[in-house]
């Protein structure tokens, strides 16, 4: 049944263990929020200088403003937990009102799920904005993808974290699968930005680790390292081809799981995920 929807050559992994990349922290009391409000609204997808209270001197993938990139923090408070995980790119919808949207993992949250810009650290959650509310999402033996929808995005995505100085992006080039023996670059929140992932195999099939509970989840592709690809928080996040144009980025796909080291990446593949949820990522070259 697999192997009819995601093709003959699926592999379906048995032995390897696996834990979804998101990171949830359970609610405790005294958590306080706080609203980071930028005092500069302009951001270049070259230059992404601007500034922010609580000494936040330049945007970066925590402490972000509208229009949002690709690699941001996103937070949600879903019953007894804070989760964390991290946005994708920029995507618009090919159907209904084919509004704009954003790309995250599907088990970061069900459908309805609040997003905010935002990242906790200690007991302050600390916001810039509303990130989106979920609208679609895939799950398990469907993939591992959702779109939010309800607020702005731009077609960029970071490429560093330095707070406090500037922080470089990609503009999104455009969609596409990657093959066995590609090399991609991986965004999380957490890990941050990271290149030198081989892939491993396409359209895979593998039981993934959620608090005990074991998911079977395919269409996802897989790549190695020797160094730490992803990490709890980087849910979501975008994987693209490390073969894109200087300056650009090819997208691959959405981080979804890894292994206890960090060193294998799972991650949905992205045109997959657009035939699914009904988005397109049109060229920006």
């Amino acid at each position: 049944m697999l192997r009819n929807r995601f093709g003959s050559n699926t592999v379906v992994f048995h032995q390897s263990r696996f834990t979804f990349a998101v990171k949830r922290d359970r609610m405790r009391a005294g958590i306080k929020r706080r609203h980071v409000v930028a005092s500069k609204t302009t951001k270049s997808r070259r230059n992404p200088t601007k500034s922010a209270s609580r000494a936040v001197a330049t945007a970066n993938k925590l402490s972000d403003i509208k229009p949002y990139w690709g690699g941001d923090r996103i937070l949600s408070t879903q019953g007894d937990y804070i989760v964390q995980c991290t946005a994708n790119f920029k995507a618009v919808e090919t159907t209904g009102s084919k509004s704009a949207a954003a790309i995250t993992a599907g088990h970061c949250g069900p459908t309805g799920t609040k997003w905010q810009q935002a990242y906790l650290s200690g007991n302050t959650i600390y916001s810039t904005g509303d990130y989106g509310t979920d609208a679609k999402r895939h799950f398990s033996t469907a993939g591992d993808q959702e779109l939010l929808t309800g607020s702005s995005w731009d077609y960029s995505a970071w490429t560093t974290y330095n707070p406090g100085g500037n922080s470089g992006n990609v503009i999104e080039y455009y969609a596409r699968s990657v093959a066995k023996g590609a090399h991609i670059c991986s965004d999380g929140s957490y890990t941050n930005y990271t290149c030198g992932g081989t892939v491993t195999a396409v359209k895979a099939c593998a039981n993934i680790d959620e608090d005990g509970t074991l998911h079977n989840v395919c269409g996802l592709d897989t790549a190695t390292a020797t160094h730490r690809l992803v990490q709890s928080g980087d849910s979501g996040g975008p994987v693209w081809d490390q073969a894109s144009p200087a300056g650009y980025a090819i997208n691959a796909g959405i981080i979804s799981a890894g292994s206890d080291d960090g060193k294998t990446l799972l991650f949905e593949d992205i045109i997959t995920a657009a035939k699914d949820l009904q988005f397109t990522e049109p060229k920006q070259a």
